[in-house]
């Protein structure tokens, strides 16, 4: 089976864009078990006095046209788009104009059989025009950004989403409550197809390990530092718990531009002896630092899924996250982990102090959340299904090009 990727947000190569990572991760497990894939990355024409203005045009400028990327075949045709994605309702056309000619390029006589764009708008617009001209099915993808942000951008926008979600074969939701998003937003009856996570040899978490003699709180966030992940909120919630008296650690394992923002307010609530810092750091050092952890702590919102609370999962850790947000529906409250409501501080405390004074009840959520995990959001499980989906959308695509007989 050849599939055609498309996914404007591919990184590239020496980028380290954890939003994006799950993409090229779920194009390696397809290669894993059988699938051929080739990726369109599109990219932005970066004309000379955008170039000079603006250091992301100019990284744009000095991409090669192709690449491999991590073992995958990825070429990177140029298609024009404005600034503050102020053309984002017709960019799909113009992404899908480049693709074509790049496929052409590149891959002269490859056949594909299925499409698999990875954003509603400009990739599943894109997607969707070039099926119709391979008359092949489309499965499309949508993200947060579709539903939260996108589709309130304009209502050109609202319709190009509309079009994409009338002409795709396949939607899929990579989260039970991006799929409720997709149903009220744009009225889609989407397939819940999550991203998985990486799993290591199964280490369960002792009962004991949620009660430390001290009855010490050793909360952990791995995260990118940014503004939405509600990682000020989790340290307001610290601060609350230390000045009552109760005993905590907070370690924030990531980086990003909000770092010395969060530093900052560290410092002004005399936080430097219990919150630290401990910047990015490789997979293996993560997993050290859950297995230290009793509680896995990120009150994001805008997330499509959250790989982070799989991972966290995965280790046996109690996990707070946010009600009606990416996770919220593989989370289910004192079931798999805690939710809470989005930028509530007394909340997020409330739901720490919780966690530390019911520990018999936190690892029976730890083990239900690794159990859940094992058996649902691995790599291998969740890109099976995937495959499967494939199957049987180019099974049907084919069964209508023969006039339905059999």
């Amino acid at each position: 089976m050849r599939v055609l990727i498309i996914a404007h947000m591919f990184p590239l190569n020496g980028s380290d864009m954890a939003c994006t990572q799950v993409v090229v991760r779920q194009a390696i497990e397809l290669e894993s078990i059988g699938a051929e894939v080739h990726v369109v990355a599109p990219i932005p024409a970066a004309p000379w006095l955008l170039r000079c203005l603006r250091p992301r045009w100019r990284a744009f400028s000095a991409v090669p046209h192709r690449e491999r990327v991590k073992g995958l075949d990825v070429i990177h045709p140029r298609f024009v788009q404005f600034p503050w994605a102020l053309s984002l309702s017709s960019d799909g056309r113009r992404v899908a104009t480049a693709a074509r000619r790049a496929i052409a390029q590149y891959w002269p006589g490859t056949v594909f059989d299925i499409i698999h764009a990875h954003f509603g708008l400009p990739d599943g617009e894109a997607a969707c025009s070039i099926g119709r001209r391979l008359a092949i099915p489309v499965v499309v993808t949508f993200q947060s950004t579709d539903v939260d942000s996108t589709i309130r951008r304009s209502r050109a926008c609202r319709q190009a989403l509309d079009r994409v979600v009338g002409e795709a074969t396949v939607v899929i939701a990579p989260s039970p409550n991006m799929e409720l998003k997709l149903w009220r937003s744009l009225h889609c009856r989407a397939k819940t197809i999550a991203y998985g996570t990486d799993v290591e040899m199964r280490e369960d978490r002792l009962e004991d390990s949620y009660q430390t003699s001290d009855r010490r709180l050793h909360v952990v966030t791995v995260s990118r530092l940014l503004r939405r992940k509600g990682i000020d909120i989790a340290i307001r919630a610290i601060d609350r718990l230390s000045r009552a008296g109760t005993p905590v650690e907070y370690t924030i394992v990531g980086d990003g531009p909000c770092r010395t923002e969060l530093e900052e307010l560290v410092k002004s609530l005399s936080l430097n002896d219990v919150v630290t810092f401990v910047g990015w750091q490789t997979k293996p050092c993560v997993n050290v630092f859950l297995r230290k952890a009793t509680v896995f702590c990120l009150t994001s919102w805008g997330e499509t899924l959250g790989v982070a609370y799989l991972e966290a999962m995965s280790a046996g850790l109690v996990v707070i996250a946010c009600q009606g947000e990416g996770v919220d529906g593989i989370v289910e409250h004192r079931v798999t982990g805690l939710l809470v409501p989005v930028r509530d501080v007394g909340a997020v405390a409330d739901a720490l102090l919780w966690s530390r004074d019911h520990a018999l009840e936190s690892a029976a959520i730890g083990r239900r959340a690794q159990d859940l995990v094992y058996g649902k959001y691995t790599w291998k499980s969740t890109t099976l299904t995937l495959m499967e989906l494939y199957h049987v959308s180019i099974e049907a695509a084919n069964r209508d090009d023969m006039g339905g007989t059999e």
